[in-house]
């Protein structure tokens, strides 16, 4: 991978300049935003560069709103395919602000195109020999430009399956069949059709109303998939093949997945793109739980993290003398709640502070985190409890009951 590169754009005649926001096109490798006239925090534009890269605003507003913006952008850059960011009206950025914004680009492997239209000052020459930023007219901007959508590097390896509106186990399959287009009721009956098969298997040689073999079962079941509703197609599957036995299988999805032990995490694998798409969620916190939690660490450690705990580079996270490794697209999202902490600056050592508005994460707050997660993205995150395990209180909190059916 070649160094960023920082390029001074000369537009004298005002050629580009009104249209920079029109080179705009993330499928291409291109963010390009104009800066507000006027523009008072240079948090207004981290702002805009969320806002171009389709993430919701940022919160905050001076030099907060940066620092936050920027965590922000170094959990989500790296995980697309971007390669290079414009921005128009350079001339009207004050140098700490330049300096911030090359900065970024450096964290995040971006070339930076400064266009301006006025002859820039002495500061501003400083600038561009510090940072050795080289020099160029709108039609070298342009032919630098890819002209091409740049091919993704990585997509999700398991399509999400469609809402079943009536996900009863008596009549999900049947709903549906009726409701479904035929392709994707084929993906559903498929994933439906595995784990009834397996677990009639599993049911002949293991017939018993134990939860926790059947917990177990379950979690096996499901250990693959990683999108909420091919888990609760999965668990629906479940559900009919012990009916079929003759056992109510009762299953809270939520409750069970949020107690259950963080085994079945460790069985899947969320791709580069799985992680862009949990970065363009809520704070760095949400990204950060994230990835701790699919590292198999249980809600507690979780919340008792301390920033030393956690590398710089988020590759290793430390428990009770434990190293965790982090695997590599999930590490930046680790980097960026650094980030975020230290924009947030309130003195608490807790790794996983916030502002001082936001409570410090408990464990509670960090299954509240993950399930937030689960909505917003579909991927199912979980996180066990460490005290529930191998208790008579965790097993009657599993969410799941089973019951033998009079014959």
């Amino acid at each position: 991978m070649t160094a960023p590169t920082i390029t001074l754009v000369a537009d004298p005649d005002s050629t580009l300049t009104p249209n920079v926001p029109e080179l705009n096109e993330p499928q291409r490798g291109i963010v390009a935003v104009a800066a507000r006239p006027n523009m008072r925090r240079h948090g207004w534009l981290a702002t805009d560069i969320l806002s171009s890269l389709g993430h919701e605003r940022a919160r905050g507003n001076g030099a907060d709103g940066w620092a936050v913006a920027t965590a922000r952008l170094v959990a989500a850059l790296p995980l697309t395919d971007i390669q290079h960011l414009v921005v128009g009206n350079a001339e009207t950025l004050k140098i700490p602000w330049l300096r911030d914004l090359a900065e970024l680009c450096q964290l995040t492997d971006l070339n930076l195109w400064l266009v301006h239209d006025t002859v820039i000052t002495d500061a501003q020459h400083t600038f561009a020999k510090d940072f050795g930023a080289a020099r160029t007219d709108h039609k070298g901007l342009k032919a630098a430009m890819p002209t091409e959508s740049v091919p993704h590097t990585s997509t999700s390896d398991e399509a999400a399956l469609p809402s079943v509106p009536d996900d009863g186990v008596l009549t999900f399959l049947a709903t549906a069949r009726k409701t479904l287009h035929s392709d994707d009721f084929n993906n559903v009956h498929s994933t439906y059709s595995r784990a009834f098969y397996t677990t009639e298997a599993w049911v002949r040689r293991n017939r018993t109303t134990n939860l926790d073999q059947w917990s177990e079962h379950l979690l096996s079941v499901i250990e693959t998939h990683k999108h909420l509703q091919q888990i609760r197609t999965a668990v629906r599957g479940t559900q009919a093949a012990a009916l079929h036995a003759g056992l109510l299988l009762k299953v809270d999805d939520r409750r069970f997945l949020s107690r259950a032990t963080a085994s079945s995490a460790g069985g899947v694998t969320l791709t580069t793109a799985d992680w862009a798409a949990i970065a363009r969620f809520g704070t760095p916190r949400h990204g950060a739980v994230a990835a701790l939690s699919t590292a198999g660490l249980p809600a507690e450690q979780i919340a008792a993290l301390l920033v030393s705990d956690v590398s710089g580079d988020g590759s290793r996270v430390r428990t009770s003398g434990a190293q965790h490794h982090i695997d590599d697209p999930a590490r930046q999202l680790l980097v960026a709640q650094h980030l975020y902490r230290l924009a947030c600056n309130n003195g608490d050592p807790a790794y996983l502070a916030g502002n001082r508005k936001e409570p410090r994460l408990t464990p509670r707050g960090v299954t509240h985190k993950l399930d937030e997660l689960t909505k917003a993205t579909h991927f199912a995150f979980r996180a066990r409890y460490d005290r529930w395990n191998d208790s008579l209180h965790w097993r009657q909190q599993t969410g799941i009951a089973v019951l033998e059916l009079t014959r």
